[in-house]
């Protein structure tokens, strides 16, 4: 049963796109390659790949993998902090996705990734250093962990990983909807 906090994938009311409502599940039941308005969609029964024609560091990718992770590459902001107006919001785009992908995959856990100088990796820093909550805690209490994972019931951390060392720093967080069976 869902926690009142969670929303349900299931909900079925438009988003905007492009300045435009629109029911996105209808778009995605037609599968293949679509551009609506200046957005590109492209869906499989595995992905939904969804951005702007002209502004490729927008983005939304949501692919499950055989073992049912949902990776979810979510990029509505450029690095000043500006969203893209054209875009759905990132809860309206996860819901859909979910509702969706869940139609044709057992989704069994979601996978953040959250590279260096977006809000969510800034904020499982701080949670971190300046707030000395565990790895997992850290992941939790970031917008991803709040806003997605814990709204659509994925509320466990089971893994974190972190790279500081590389170029391109990144942390890699991923959430369950049940608890790992090893606990």
């Amino acid at each position: 049963m869902p926690n009142e906090s969670e929303l349900s994938p299931h909900e079925n009311t438009p988003i905007m796109i492009d300045g435009k409502k629109v029911d996105l599940e209808e778009i995605l039941e037609a599968e293949g390659r679509q551009q609506f308005g200046k957005i590109l969609i492209k869906v499989t029964p595995t992905s939904i790949d969804i951005r702007p024609i002209d502004q490729s560091q927008f983005f939304f990718r949501a692919e499950v993998s055989t073992s049912g992770e949902l990776a979810l590459n979510i990029a509505l902001k450029s690095q000043d902090g500006a969203r893209n107006s054209q875009m759905p919001a990132g809860q309206d785009l996860v819901r859909v996705a979910l509702r969706y992908l869940e139609s044709h995959n057992e989704i069994k856990t979601l996978i953040g990734t959250w590279k260096e100088g977006t809000d969510n990796f800034k904020q499982f820093l701080m949670n971190k250093k300046q707030r000395g909550l565990s790895d997992n805690e850290s992941a939790l209490q970031t917008w991803t962990g709040e806003n997605i994972a814990v709204k659509f019931g994925f509320r466990n951390v089971v893994d974190v990983y972190q790279d500081m060392r590389s170029d391109e720093r990144l942390v890699i967080a991923k959430f369950s909807r049940n608890l790992p069976d090893s606990l």
